[in-house]
């Protein structure tokens, strides 16, 4: 399901830059899940001037007793000790607790497989209730979010589309393989800033091609636009478990962190940043 709002966002000076960090696949609850570096990345935000975030998904584990990847990847001993007893209830708690300190920075959450898997069979919808205990809008499995800048004591507005979608291609190989497969979109969705999860690795740029403008007469405008694979705050390889998945499958090692877009809504700009983490 695909969700769309509109976000109205004041900024200061010409210069003025407005930071958007999308926080994909934390895989709350998992021992693997890397949850110094999640602290670390709150507190980023959090203290990062005009900073605002989205949740891409798979926020947490939720892989449960009943479902077949439950035994088969060893996964009953790869939760945290404090989650198996009520894992759904335990891990929508944890990840709330988690990113209390930037709920007011949120744009939204949206919905990966794992929560989607736990919606059609579990009884509860988690990404819903996580968006409503942090106080925030649910954005489906593909966002769409307006982001409408105004200049703060001017009438200078700009306008930026962000997209974005937990999965476009599967537990592909490398992170060039899933950075292709979102450029691809880009032939059926007209957005500015376009982000994409699932595989676990991290990779952003931008790309530039050129417009014509409005003038007369027309001049050619290059019209930047944001590509982010998200990142992952779960451990690939973890020591001491049989039969885990990353083991099995030879592939690039997931990279811990988050993609960043620093926006300069005046100039049009728009910066990549990668925050990756060790460990």
């Amino acid at each position: 399901m695909a969700e769309a709002i509109v976000r109205d966002i004041e900024y200061t000076g010409r210069n003025g830059t407005v930071t958007i960090v999308g926080l994909f696949d934390i895989h709350y609850g998992a021992r693997a899940c890397a949850e110094d570096a999640l602290a670390e990345t709150v507190e980023r935000i959090r203290t990062t001037p005009d900073c605002l975030w989205f949740g891409g998904g798979d926020m947490g584990e939720f892989i449960i007793p009943g479902d077949k990847r439950y035994q088969a990847q060893g996964v009953a001993r790869i939760h945290k000790p404090e989650v198996q007893a009520e894992p759904t209830t335990s891990m929508i708690d944890g990840i709330v607790k988690a990113l209390w300190p930037i709920r007011t920075q949120c744009l939204g959450i949206m919905r990966g497989n794992h929560e989607r898997t736990i919606a059609r069979t579990g009884g509860v919808a988690p990404a819903r209730r996580i968006a409503e205990w942090l106080g925030t809008v649910y954005l489906g499995e593909q966002a769409w979010i307006a982001l409408n800048f105004k200049r703060a004591n001017s009438t200078s507005t700009q306008r930026f589309v962000l997209w974005a979608q937990h999965g476009v291609s599967t537990r592909t190989k490398n992170a060039e393989t899933a950075m292709a497969a979102l450029a691809r979109t880009r032939e059926h969705f007209d957005y500015d800033l376009g982000w994409a999860g699932h595989v676990h690795f991290l990779d952003a740029k931008v790309k530039t091609p050129l417009e014509l403008s409005n003038e007369r007469p027309p001049k050619l405008r290059q019209r930047p636009v944001f590509l982010a694979i998200g990142g992952c705050f779960r451990k690939d390889h973890p020591i001491g478990y049989d039969d885990y998945a990353d083991q099995m499958t030879p592939r690039e090692p997931s990279m811990l962190g988050c993609a960043a877009a620093i926006i300069t809504p005046d100039k049009r700009r728009i910066k990549a940043e990668q925050w990756t983490f060790w460990g």
